[in-house]
């Protein structure tokens, strides 16, 4: 006769039973996991001592006074102190969906029926990318009110899943509408649109990083660029350098012959975001898609991949440090198209 089994079945809210029938209680309290054997096989008594067993937890503990989430959610905003601007503003935009529904509701007041009833509304508004930042913010502001602020004892946002999200299809200009980017770009009223978009495709830079080039960065004799990301730094807060490519070189040349500082930045403008949706429709581009800052970074690495450089000197420019996995995984397919046209080539036969 085989044993039976010691896993842990659940039968109901943090209620467990073994093979053998015995209850056990398991449950997680203002950030922390317990356990123990209720010493029975008898449902109604395990259910009794379940309830014997939280209440003596929650006794050991005292809860601080309940807060509003609103006020929750300004004190883990306050507690990001390191967080970058871009990366605070997401979370900012994620409450500004969130405080409507639950703002001036206490945290004890939040449950899941609440939470799942708002998600079902939120779903219908957003995509499932934008429906998961949401998620996160909501599950972080309640963390915190759990484990921080030691003011809930579950944090209910954690049972709501999250979604299959597809990674958007990268879909950088070719040449030849790059050309033609240009093109319509030294039409624009802005004099700086269309160097400063033709130094984010020929860098690979960031938009917040290319704002913080400053003259005295620029080596020409070493041939390199130092990219140190201006007021708030690079992505991972890490300095790299980058070699002066032969377009980089020549643009750069070219805004040289300039009255300028070593310690002026070589670009005034802080967006051409307007400039390139005018020069995308004039393009042809379908209504209501345009050419962004960051299609020049895709833009770049399409060019480094049909060149040949391996994926990890490409991470490196791109300043990334997992020596390629991100770049094969995000522009992988670029490689696979520029090799499908590389094979129309190869017509000899016997």
């Amino acid at each position: 006769m085989k044993p039976l089994s010691k896993v842990l079945n659940r039968v109901a809210d943090n209620l467990y039973r073994t093979g053998e029938g015995t209850y056990y209680a398991r449950l997680r309290y203002l950030g922390k996991d317990y356990k123990a054997s209720l010493g029975t096989h008898d449902r109604k008594t395990a259910d009794r001592k379940l309830k014997d067993f939280q209440n003596k937890i929650e006794n050991e503990h005292h809860l601080k006074p309940d807060i509003t989430f609103k006020d929750a959610s300004d004190k883990w905003i306050e507690s990001l102190y390191a967080l970058k601007p871009m990366s605070r503003l997401r979370r900012e935009t994620s409450l500004k969906a969130i405080l409507p529904t639950f703002g001036e509701k206490m945290l004890r007041e939040i449950n899941k029926a609440g939470i799942e009833a708002w998600a079902r509304l939120r779903l219908q508004k957003v995509k499932p990318r934008t429906f998961n930042q949401d998620r996160d913010t909501f599950n972080r502001v309640m963390e915190y009110g759990q484990i921080t602020l030691q003011v809930i004892t579950s944090n209910p946002v954690s049972t709501v899943k999250k979604l299959k999200a597809a990674k958007p299809l990268i879909v950088p200009p070719t040449k030849e509408q790059f050309k033609e980017l240009i093109a319509y770009l030294d039409k624009s009223k802005s004099k700086e649109a269309a160097p400063f978009v033709k130094f984010l495709a020929y860098s690979g830079m960031r938009l917040d990083e290319a704002h913080g080039v400053l003259w005295q960065h620029i080596d020409f004799a070493a041939g390199t660029l130092l990219v140190a990301g201006g007021q708030y730094g690079t992505k991972n807060y890490r300095h790299r350098s980058l070699p002066l490519f032969e377009p980089l070189r020549e643009l750069l040349t070219e805004l040289a012959k300039n009255e300028h500082k070593a310690t002026d930045r070589v670009f005034t403008i802080l967006s051409a975001k307007n400039a390139l949706q005018w020069a995308s429709k004039a393009i042809g581009l379908p209504k209501g898609e345009h050419f962004t800052h960051h299609d020049m970074r895709h833009f770049f690495c399409s060019n480094c991949i049909e060149a040949g450089i391996d994926f990890a000197t490409i991470a490196g420019w791109l300043g990334h440090q997992d020596g390629g996995k991100l770049v094969a995984g995000t522009y992988g397919h670029l490689r696979a198209g520029h090799s499908a046209e590389m094979a129309k080539k190869i017509t000899f036969k016997a």
